[in-house]
């Protein structure tokens, strides 16, 4: 319960009263003082009461339009309101969409004056960019009263049923440590059975929706759900990279929709999110762990302003100056087209890549990096970007991921050539194209 302004203007009069009734002896002002009091006090009562009443009798009958709906999907609610109040009394019902939804027509809250004879029908349109069974927050109930307005969440579970089932709408491009692996859907496992179906049985409400078997789910009419030989390791750590050029107004929506998403989706299944926020070679956020949406949503509303203090032109990683090395190396054996000049000249080439290698310090990005897997230990990094302008910081993410052995998933759209994308960036090895069910 609150404080309204009513109340506080009251206790300023008794207040005055009271002191006044102090230093002049005033029988009527200690009367007065006294009589706001207990007013204050049966309004207080009151208050409680009728909030208690409204609540109690409260009952919210929702309905949505689709129980089984894809996370790009617009959803209708319809809900049904019931409830006892008072006359004089006007009580504001919101419904509260699961978390990480968002209202796109309608309004999901009403005011409603007492008496409510015959129940009130509401309806609104949300969109719920996340994966999984989700529930709806609940009801919120405020009474709105001068003195001493009331409000309160109702979160018990008739309030926030019926669940949606969202199914993921998105691509991407897997790698792990150089191994070829099923990708974003297959996540990785602790056991050595890596990927190994122990059994096959009905869905039950609160399991990952990436464990359904669509194929035997559409065969039988029900869905159906894979049991693995061992259980799902740490939740991934995500990289938003922020594009260090100019993009399109649907470029950067769509960037910022599909990091939203998954954001949402562990936040329900975890509680908690890791994400970094990158621009080009330069970390400008890193949330290990986060529990606070609100906090990521505002940085990542930052990021798009923030300062880029480092640039790094074509960087490259250990790995690729190895490799350039191994190559010049067997090449200077063999010689090209046979001739000494040409031995001593690839000899010598590979001496300077190798003279690169040698003097190449650890840079800040690459040691936050590293610091930053080492920290959350994540089950693989999700790289979120509009792949424009120079990608060569996104190598340098995916060598140290090799480090660690945590798998890389690149998200891309549906109509980019992912394929040039992992070209431009530098990355190679196992890498494979994943759509997500």
């Amino acid at each position: 319960m609150e404080v309204g302004r009513g109340a506080e203007i009251t206790g300023a009069c008794i207040l005055i009263l009271a002191a006044l009734a102090g230093i002049a002896g005033s029988v009527p002002a200690l009367i007065g003082a006294g009589a706001l009091s207990v007013f204050l006090l049966a309004r207080y009562a009151y208050m409680s009461l009728v909030f208690g009443q409204v609540a109690g009798s409260l009952v919210v009958e929702r309905d949505v339009g689709k129980r089984i709906a894809r996370s790009t999907t617009d959803i209708d609610v319809d809900l049904e309101i019931r409830a006892t109040i008072p006359p004089g009394i006007r009580a504001l019902i919101r419904d509260i969409p699961p978390e990480g939804g968002e209202v796109i027509e309608g309004d999901p809250a009403v005011w409603l004056n007492g008496p409510l004879d015959d129940a009130y029908h509401l309806h609104y349109r949300m969109n719920v960019p996340v994966t999984g069974s989700v529930r709806f927050g609940g009801v919120s109930l405020s009474v709105a009263d001068p003195f001493f307005p009331c409000s309160g969440t109702l979160s018990a579970e008739s309030m926030r049923l019926p669940s949606v089932l969202m199914k993921p709408n998105r691509f991407f491009l897997s790698s792990r440590g150089g191994g070829m692996h099923n990708g974003a859907e297959d996540r990785r496992r602790i056991s050595g059975t890596t990927g190994v179906v122990r059994s096959i049985r009905e869905y039950v409400e609160g399991d990952a929706v990436r464990n359904i078997d669509w194929k035997i789910s559409a065969k039988y009419g029900s869905l159906y759900v894979r049991e693995y030989a061992a259980e799902d390791q740490e939740p991934p750590l995500l990289v938003l990279d922020v594009p260090q050029v100019m993009v399109t107004d649907s470029d950067r929506s769509a960037l910022t929709g599909a990091v939203m998403s998954a954001i949402a989706t562990w936040m329900q299944e975890t509680g908690n999110v890791s994400l970094m926020i990158v621009r080009g070679a330069g970390v400008i956020a890193f949330h290990p762990r986060e529990p606070d949406y609100g906090a990521i949503l505002a940085s990542i509303s930052a990021s798009w302003s923030a300062r880029q203090d480092t640039w790094f032109y074509r960087s490259r990683p250990f790995t690729s100056i190895r490799r350039d090395i191994a190559a010049l190396n067997s090449r200077g054996g063999a010689g090209a087209n046979g001739g000494d000049g040409a031995r001593e000249y690839v000899a010598s080439l590979a001496s300077v890549y190798g003279a690169v290698l040698e003097e190449r310090p650890v840079t800040v990005f690459e040691r936050q990096v590293s610091e930053a897997v080492s920290k959350v230990r994540p089950g693989k990094i999700s790289i979120f970007s509009c792949f424009a302008g120079d990608l060569s910081h996104l190598a340098l993410v995916a060598d140290i991921a090799a480090r660690f052995d945590v798998g890389v998933d690149i998200w891309t759209e549906k109509d980019q050539d992912r394929q040039q994308i992992l070209k431009r960036a530098g990355i190679s090895g196992g890498l494979v194209e994943v759509k997500a069910a």
